[in-house]
């Protein structure tokens, strides 16, 4: 977040050198976190691939733990910061998530990444989808999910029969109770005036989601419109041309996005026929 502000006041500047991983030490220490939440299962470190927690047996059957993220996360962040986010990490993957229900559906933006981990970890039964979404972009991906008290999880095609919804049904409702608790997109005027930082609300990402409002604001802004969402909690939208100013602003994207315990995209992305493609 405070890179991409730095951006917006100052639009060039020099970003800090990425601190080196924590490597065998950080992966040891994590798989005993996971070992004692999860004393039922069995688990291991992945051979040949580092990062990864294989765990077989128990509530969880047999599943992969992907640390990447939050290695880089404490490779950047104070060791305060690193020992709360891996606490959060563990406690949150671990603890038995609530039923949805049809008022807790919702829908978040994600990427490619999280939907090949979600592929590769959540294959489902023949014929179910693990995680129901639709692509908005390059790489972005609508998921329907539902709400939690400290947590967000997504819903495949299990949950829907539990709670009698179709497809069509659960996504326009997460729609609806999603966009209800969502910011309006700013207007053409304040956009050309700045870039305008939205923050602080849940889901905000999901703002993406609605096309051809963005189709409308965009005839508008002209082609120079972007949009950036390294959290669930930040958004930025502008109006900028190519050039080394946009350089920078890309710039301090990526590098909020790999200080962010998970971020939602480390792309700068334009609207291109109707769709969101990664600016160049």
């Amino acid at each position: 977040m405070r890179l991409i502000l730095a951006a917006l006041a100052t639009l060039l500047f020099a970003l800090p050198a990425a601190a080196q991983r924590s490597g065998t030490p950080f992966e040891r220490d994590m798989l005993q976190r996971f070992s004692k939440a999860l004393p039922g299962s069995q688990l291991n470190l992945k051979a040949g691939e580092p990062l990864v927690i294989r765990i077989k047996g128990g509530e969880w059957d047999e599943a992969e733990i992907n640390l990447h993220r939050i290695d880089y996360y404490c490779s950047q962040s104070s060791e305060e910061e690193c020992e709360t986010a891996k606490s959060e990490f563990v406690r949150k993957l671990t603890t038995k998530t609530e039923d949805p229900t049809p008022e807790s559906l919702r829908l978040v933006v994600r990427d490619q990444q999280y939907l090949d981990y979600i592929t590769h970890n959540m294959p489902g039964k023949a014929g179910q989808d693990p995680a129901i979404h639709e692509p908005i972009g390059e790489g972005l991906y609508a998921f329907l999910a539902f709400d939690m008290p400290e947590a967000i999880g997504v819903i495949g095609d299990k949950s829907l029969g539990d709670m009698k919804l179709t497809r069509d049904q659960a996504w326009l409702r997460a729609h609806a109770q999603t966009r209800g608790i969502l910011p309006a997109l700013p207007k053409a005027e304040d956009l050309k005036r700045g870039p305008v930082v939205l923050e602080g609300e849940g889901y905000l990402p999901a703002l993406l989601i609605d096309l051809p409002s963005w189709e409308r604001l965009a005839i508008q802004t002209g082609p120079d419109l972007f949009v950036a969402a390294t959290s669930d909690r930040l958004v930025v939208i502008g109006i900028m041309p190519e050039g080394e100013d946009f350089e920078g602003m890309k710039k301090a994207v990526a590098d909020d996005c790999a200080q962010q315990e998970r971020c939602v995209t480390p792309f700068v992305y334009r609207l291109r026929k109707g769709r969101w493609v990664i600016a160049d």
